[in-house]
């Protein structure tokens, strides 16, 4: 079995299994704490709130996006349009998720002082509008 830092044995991942309602409250409840931690300019703390959520549910396009929007204030810029770009690749038809996104490339792109980048991530948000 596999052990944490104090030599206690982890539940076995494989054969433990939470139901869709059970998920989607768990990463509901990280969500809320993750916007929580972030009002309060705790963005480190808010970061790892949905990386944890990240690692239940890795194809969650909006805690993508949530996550990306946290670096935004970390002034991480490239990151932020990563992860964004991350989240509009697992949104499907979800254009305000998308455009949302698109709204965070464009101002990340505006820091970075890449106007042409910007302009093209707004007429996309624009587009999914």
């Amino acid at each position: 079995p596999t052990v944490d830092a104090n030599n206690k044995a982890l539940p076995d991942h494989k054969n433990a299994t939470m139901d869709n309602k059970q998920t989607e409250a768990v990463i509901v409840a990280l969500s809320d704490e993750a916007n929580s931690f972030a009002k309060q300019g705790n963005t480190a703390k808010a970061a790892a709130t949905i990386e944890r959520g990240l690692r239940i549910e890795s194809k969650n396009a909006q805690l993508w996006h949530q996550l990306a929007a946290i670096r935004i204030q970390q002034q991480q810029w490239q990151q932020a349009i990563a992860l964004a770009r991350k989240s509009n690749a697992l949104a499907a038809g979800d254009t305000k998720l998308k455009s949302a996104n698109w709204g965070l490339i464009a101002r990340a792109y505006d820091r970075l002082g890449n106007k042409q980048k910007a302009d093209e991530a707004r007429a996309k948000q624009r587009a999914q509008s």
